[in-house]
């Protein structure tokens, strides 16, 4: 995957023929990322080199775990409107 589509300068692409952009390069990002955690329990699974390992992300707010821990906490302590 990364070796078709990663730019010498960064940014990954939709398909072949296509620009790479900041949207593409996100969700390519985080499904990479679920596809090397698909359980909360079990190990992480990276092919290659374990510098290919990226940080695991929350698949409903597309960020790392601890910020939606922190996120939660600031909006849960907020008064109801």
């Amino acid at each position: 995957l990364l070796c078709a589509q990663v730019f010498p300068d960064g940014g990954l692409r939709d398909k072949p023929g296509k620009g790479r952009d900041y949207y593409h390069t996100c969700y390519a990002l985080s499904g990479l990322s679920a596809s090397q955690h698909p359980d909360c329990t079990a190990p992480a699974t990276v092919s290659g080199s374990p510098a290919n390992l990226l940080p695991r992300t929350h698949p409903a707010f597309n960020c790392r775990p601890e910020k939606v821990s922190r996120m939660l906490d600031h909006f849960s302590g907020l008064p109801d409107l």
